[in-house]
């Protein structure tokens, strides 16, 4: 392992981190600084943002100095590992904004949102703390299991603020400083696409490929001869227009948001944008995307901009380049299949206990939040009819198109899988027919279908052992399978204990942990992080 050329190219990624920061930083001065007091009556969150800030300058000096010397060769080796130090690094920087504003006054709990953030998860740990309406001290929640005479007894993690000027008490989201807000659903933004795109905008102008780094993070087995261009960093021209793609979906849908919805604020706007575009699900307020249910308009345009973010970046890249006949590839319209589908079901389902009007609009939002893997909720789907809820669960392991923002098995390695299983169904009565698997007009190279299997069982082999590690640390059957489907595939959507309304503080601190090793493990696909468990690897050359 050539640490000092891992230790020269990860304090490159944490300056650019530092200058990242930035924002964060001066939002923070507007809302503390700027503004009028009486608009923004919280603590300070700029000395939480300029000691993060400080923290991740120093850390990129600090492996920029022990890196001199280094011999400028980087193989894969170095990029699976450098892969996972800038996803631990991000998440540890991520969290110190909670930690030191004492948003989140548990390490634990402010590492799991940021965690959740950048993978896209969305799952969050907020949950206003509880007080005894006499004593004024905190008390616990205390809620029965599901089929159980057990309970769950935990705390709540967001204290109230008072606000000076109006005496009023703030709990909840209501109780987070604008900034802080701001910060959570930007991480979600950063790990939505983010990183990949710093990856091969960076690597070019240090004369290092970013092949290596891009398939570390990504899905190799389809992006290597497949039938369609996946986001390959092959030029610093291409990386641009990926950026600009991402930046645009983002400013259209806030401005959208804004323009369409007179009662929406253009920080909720743009707050929301973010998460939807990298399909994230994080929401700023109690009621979350429900709050909107009143205006259609605002969910119709969340609903497009989610399967915006869950279709290949590549295909707008074709777009933009005049490449016309590559946008209508076979997984692209699988994608859509899937999505009508699965859509249609739940509306029929649904419309058996409500008005028609009531399921198409909840059923389409929520069934298109589980395909691509966002996790917002409108609805309180955990009382919805039970085929409507198992096609939610099943659909988040289809996910959405190789090289979006979105999370899941992805549509390609399920058609890869059915031609494979096809193939097999002729060989039993044609054992001597000779054909070629294929992803459109491309043949699937033996490795890459073979790759596709060990992952599908490695998923599969993950959320049964994540299900049962949680079970045995007294989170009930139910809640558990969702958990881990929602943590595995990053959807923040999950059933039960943890379903709409709820939030993962009563997790305890084991399944808390359990909860976010899965959710890197499932933003990493598996196999960058489980190689690093591998003795072998670690040996010299």
């Amino acid at each position: 392992m050539r640490y000092k050329e891992v230790a020269n190219l990860l304090s490159f990624y944490l300056y650019c981190l530092t200058a990242v920061l930035f924002v964060p930083l001066c939002v923070s001065i507007y809302f503390d600084f700027i503004i009028e007091r009486h608009m923004h009556p919280y603590p300070s969150s700029f000395q939480a943002f300029a000691y993060t800030f400080g923290i991740t300058l120093a850390l990129a000096l600090l492996f920029h100095f022990t890196s001199k010397g280094n011999s400028k060769q980087f193989h894969k080796k170095e990029a699976l590992f450098l892969v996972v130090l800038v996803w631990i690094f991000s998440t540890v920087i991520g969290a110190l904004p909670f930690t030191i504003t004492k948003t989140l006054e548990n390490p634990l709990d402010a590492y799991f949102e940021s965690v959740s953030g950048f993978t896209t998860t969305g799952s969050s740990i907020i949950l206003p703390k509880k007080y005894d309406a006499d004593t004024g001290e905190e008390i616990p929640y205390v809620v029965r299991k599901a089929q159980s005479d057990e309970f769950y007894v935990y705390y709540g993690t967001i204290k109230k603020v008072t606000n000076l000027f109006t005496s009023e008490d703030m709990q909840g989201f209501s109780a987070i400083a604008k900034p802080i807000l701001f910060w959570r659903s930007f991480i979600q933004w950063l790990g939505g696409i983010g990183i990949i795109f710093l990856f091969i905008t960076i690597l070019p102008t240090l004369n290092i490929g970013g092949k290596f780094l891009y398939e570390a993070e990504s899905h190799p087995e389809l992006s290597e001869g497949s039938y369609q261009e996946n986001l390959k960093p092959r030029a610093k021209l291409t990386a641009s227009y990926l950026w600009k793609i991402y930046l645009g979906l983002t400013l259209v849908e806030t401005l959208l948001l804004y323009f369409t919805n007179a009662e929406m604020p253009f920080f909720e706007a743009m707050l929301t944008s973010f998460s939807t575009v990298s399909t994230g699900g994080f929401s700023i307020t109690e009621a979350g995307i429900g709050g909107y249910n009143s205006h259609p308009i605002t969910l119709w345009i969340i609903i497009l901009f989610m399967i915006f973010g869950a279709i290949n970046f590549g295909m707008y890249f074709n777009l933009i380049t005049g490449k016309f006949k590559k946008l209508l590839n076979i997984e692209f319209l699988l994608f859509l299949v899937f999505i009508v589908v699965t859509v249609s079901l739940v509306v029929w389902k649904l419309s058996s206990q409500h008005d028609f009007d009531y399921s198409f609009i909840q059923g389409t939002f929520q069934t298109v939040s589980s395909i691509t893997c966002t996790g917002f909720s409108t609805a309180n789907y955990d009382i919805w009819p039970f085929p409507c809820q198992a096609i939610m669960l099943v659909v988040m392991f289809i996910g959405g198109m190789t090289g979006s923002t979105s999370g899941g098995i992805k549509t390609a390695r399920h058609l890869t899988l059915f031609r494979a299983f096809k193939q097999k169904m002729y060989l039993l009565f044609k054992p001597d027919m000779i054909k070629v698997l294929k992803l459109g007009d491309s043949p699937i190279d033996p490795k890459a279908l073979n790759n596709v299997f060990i992952f599908f069982w490695v998923l599969v082999i993950a959320s049964v052992f994540g299900s049962l590690l949680m079970i045995f640390n007294g989170i009930d059957l139910e809640t558990a399978i969702g958990l881990t489907s929602c943590t595995i595939n990053n959807v923040g959507l999950t059933f039960r204990m943890a379903g709409p309304g709820n939030t993962c503080a009563f997790l305890p601190v084991f399944s808390k942990i359990v909860a976010i090793v899965w959710m890197l493990l499932g933003r990493l696909e598996f196999f960058a992080i489980l190689i690093l468990l591998t003795p072998s690897f670690w040996k010299t050359r």
